[in-house]
């Protein structure tokens, strides 16, 4: 009866693997891309206060337990702002005025976790540890879910409508750099694989997803200035940025690309670049020197980490050097005059231990420029 039980369970589970979609794509080095962008023709912009409006300013505001440390992660939904720090153990939840809700230390679900990526999707917040290999869920407000224990290592994830996806290596065989994407239902059933090779042996093999609209499954295979995609199934070359050696953050909102990049190795003296691209276009805006008198200093110090609805999100120290020394002699713009008062409050409630503060931005049409 043993063997009898043991052999329906292994069928099953041969069953259930074999009958998965799998895709196999070669990444051709010559495909052209939907998007090409060349950032040595992308226009230099030093005045960049007529470029974007800032709808809003929120600062976390520090309780007993709820001092975050270094930022490393930002999530907004329409009611709530989570924020990991680089205790990879603690996320925090916020209201949209800043006041702490709760927070959610993952070592009490098990004292091995770390929270090595989380994301909020609808009424679900998912914690990953590549470590440990666990996916923890989480309802919006913080209470616990499931626990689960994943079977394959990963790189990164994202989750969208179409479901969990997790990017990583898979070097088999002769099949050198092979890069695998697994899709699962919200409920954790797999649903198809994709396998990616590569006809280069590039020794920076580090799959990653970037953000983009809900429908869209952005990644790039290598620190390099490629990004790819995934619709309707199949795989194809989404932007190559060139002159550019490595894309270090992406996301894609309101008719604009944003990202940063470098033209170098990311050393000491080699710049990285902000630049906002818009859609169907070659007129590319690129930001590198900011006045020091007003509100686009947010766009330089600040660290950009995704988008909420059709904003852009940063977040920055308040207490940074540059910004105090130029709040006393700031000018404001017509366009910021309604956050006029939310600035100074924050500015009113700060100490001297640092304060993050979450600000959500548009870049705008500005007919000088673009």
């Amino acid at each position: 009866m043993k063997a009898l039980c043991l052999s329906l369970v292994l069928s099953f589970v041969l069953i259930k693997a074999f009958g998965q979609k799998q895709y196999y794509f070669d990444i051709s080095e010559i495909e052209d891309a939907y998007y090409k962008i060349n950032l040595y023709d992308t226009k230099v912009i030093h005045d960049a206060d007529l470029t974007f409006e800032i709808q809003s300013f929120t600062l976390s505001q520090s309780k007993r337990g709820y001092r975050i440390n270094k930022i490393r992660k930002v999530r907004l939904s329409d009611a709530l702002i989570y924020v990991t720090d680089i205790s990879n153990t603690n996320l925090f939840i916020y209201d949209l005025l800043g006041k702490a809700q709760n927070k959610i230390d993952i070592t009490r679900y098990d004292e091995r976790a770390w929270i090595t990526d989380f994301t909020v999707y609808k009424d679900t917040i998912y914690i990953v540890d590549n470590r440990s290999l666990f996916l923890f869920k989480f309802s919006a407000q913080g209470d616990f879910l499931a626990k689960e224990i994943l079977t394959f290592n990963f790189e990164d994830f994202m989750v969208n409508t179409a479901g969990l996806h997790f990017i990583s290596k898979h070097e088999t065989g002769s099949r050198n750099n092979t890069l695998r994407i697994n899709v699962f239902d919200h409920s954790l059933n797999l649903l198809k694989q994709y396998f990616l090779t590569s006809r280069t042996n590039d020794s920076l093999f580090m799959p990653r997803f970037f953000q983009g609209m809900d429908e869209e499954v952005l990644f790039s295979v290598y620190q390099n200035n490629e990004i790819f995609n995934v619709r309707n199934n199949v795989v194809s070359k989404f932007m190559r940025i060139e002159n550019a050696k490595m894309i270090y953050n992406y996301a894609h909102v309101n008719g604009f690309h944003s990202f940063r990049v470098s033209s170098g190795n990311k050393i000491l003296g080699v710049p990285l670049w902000t630049c906002y691209v818009k859609n169907g276009t070659a007129e590319n805006v690129r930001f590198e020197n900011f006045r020091s008198d007003d509100l686009s200093l947010f766009l330089f110090n600040g660290f950009d980490c995704g988008i909420h609805q059709d904003k852009f999100v940063s977040y920055l120290d308040f207490n940074s050097f540059d910004l105090l020394r130029s709040i006393p002699d700031m000018t404001w713009s017509p366009e910021h005059e309604s956050i006029k008062k939310d600035f100074f409050k924050i500015v009113n409630q700060i100490k001297n231990h640092p304060h993050h503060v979450i600000v959500l931005f548009k870049i705008v049409k500005a007919h000088s420029i673009l």
